[in-house]
């Protein structure tokens, strides 16, 4: 086996494949750039769903000619200088790899002026290398157009799903951002056609107008604190929970994420109020002290590791219960040394307690079948709810016991020793119910 060193083109188009999987990888990293840079405002142009045109223009602080000659370098950043900064990320981006790798799979134009010159200068990079260098007139801020993206590897295109499909997941990719930041415009035109525009305003209209009004109206307001934690945001009504997790977006550090733990602590806090195959809709902001989380485990930085995980997992369920509770939507029993909950205190207050094995039942009593696991009995004292499984047990108990009581348990054994007793389908189950109260 003979190792050979790779062309430096080939290296590029690897480290490219990590971190630019499809056009919304595009915009997802030319969208983190012009945050990090302060924009607030953001115009996003796209032509065939990205593949033809990806376009990203804003206000930001923008970069100057020194500077714009190096960013599309690979390893070249702004957002770190040294190992500790690792460990202290407070940018969306920071790996220095979104540019270069985009470099090395399409055509870029980068233009980009600062605030205190009067003309920008551009760059146009072709086959990974720089083509040409001019000045501009622009206004402040900078425009990353990227065309022609995957041209060259041909492979990745046959691996590319539907126009409406990649449309899609860029869509997805600006509204999670857009959510983040209402203090920021986005735009977005398509085929030269106005998509959406949403003007900066308050977090809770930024999600009427991302998700919409119906959706905004039955949210719930979060705000918990501890000395090392923060969430905020909202939570959706129950009644308004999905099949699906695309109305579940959760953000750490401002960064949107994907934490199947934290997802799975704040559906438990619903506990019965949801369906166990629905998820509840929430947009939610947990602050952590960046020591705590390293958001370096994978090139796209869509997901984070927690060192204090079991903290804030309790955190969080705790936060979402609490809000729930607030709402009336649910209730903690408090049990106490006798055993009577607080509800049950309440209720005996309302209505003299009964024992179910003083109670009798007449030739009138109903007996009404619910969805054939309980059965509800009217008695001279109230409703009487059974568990029907849980009598049926019941009654083959009391038969067992009177059996070994009469040492007579042969006779309950079938020949074959495979079936002890059962009950007989026409058994109503009115007759048996004197065996259990």
């Amino acid at each position: 086996m003979k190792i050979l060193k790779l062309p430096q083109e080939l290296i590029s188009r690897i480290a490219a494949g990590q971190v630019v999987e499809r056009p919304s990888s595009v915009v997802k990293e030319l969208l983190e750039n012009s945050l990090d840079a302060g924009a607030t405002e953001i115009d996003i142009y796209l032509k065939k769903s990205g593949l033809h045109q990806i376009m990203v223009v804003d206000n930001g602080n923008g970069m100057d000619k020194d500077n714009l000659k190096v960013s599309f370098l690979p390893h070249t950043t702004s957002k770190i200088s040294s190992n500790h900064d690792l460990t202290d990320i407070q940018s969306l981006g920071f790996r220095g790899e979104a540019l270069a790798s985009i470099c090395a799979i399409a055509s870029l134009t980068i233009k980009s002026r600062v605030k205190d010159k009067q003309t920008g200068n551009q760059v146009i990079l072709k086959k990974g290398k720089l083509s040409q260098i001019q000045s501009v007139g622009m206004a402040q801020g900078t425009s990353v157009e990227v065309t022609d993206l995957f041209k060259k590897i041909p492979a990745r295109l046959k691996h590319l799903k539907s126009p409406t499909y990649e449309m899609k997941a860029i869509l997805l990719t600006i509204l999670s951002r857009a959510l983040a930041h209402p203090e920021t415009d986005f735009k977005l035109t398509h085929n030269e056609k106005v998509h959406f525009v949403y003007r900066k305003t308050s977090r809770k209209d930024r999600i009427r107008d991302v998700l919409g009004k119906s959706f905004s109206d039955d949210l719930f307001e979060i705000k918990s604190h501890t000395n090392n934690l923060r969430l905020s945001g909202f939570i959706g009504h129950p009644q308004i929970a999905s099949r699906s997790r695309t109305k579940s977006y959760l953000y750490i550090n401002n960064r949107p994420v994907l934490h199947p733990s934290l997802t799975s602590a704040i559906k438990k806090a619903y506990g019965t109020l949801l369906d166990p195959k629905s998820f509840p809709n929430f947009v939610l902001f947990l602050t952590i002290p960046t020591v705590y989380v390293d958001v370096n485990i994978t090139p796209t930085k869509d997901s984070v590791s927690l060192s204090n995980e079991k903290e804030v997992l309790q955190f969080v369920y705790e936060s979402v219960t609490k809000t729930l509770e607030k709402h009336n939507l649910m209730y903690r029993f408090s049990y106490q040394k006798s055993y009577n909950s607080a509800l049950g205190e309440k209720l005996k207050k309302v209505s003299p307690a009964w024992d179910m094995r003083e109670t009798t039942l007449s030739n009138n009593s109903s007996v009404i079948s619910l969805d054939n696991v309980y059965l509800a009995v009217s008695t001279e004292n109230g409703i009487l709810l059974i568990d029907q499984h849980a009598a049926h047990e019941r009654i083959l108990y009391n038969q067992f016991k009177k059996a070994l009581s009469a040492d007579s348990l042969n006779n309950l054994v079938a020949p074959d020793n495979a079936t002890i007793i059962s009950l007989s389908a026409s058994d109503s189950p009115r007759s048996k119910l004197r065996g259990i109260i």
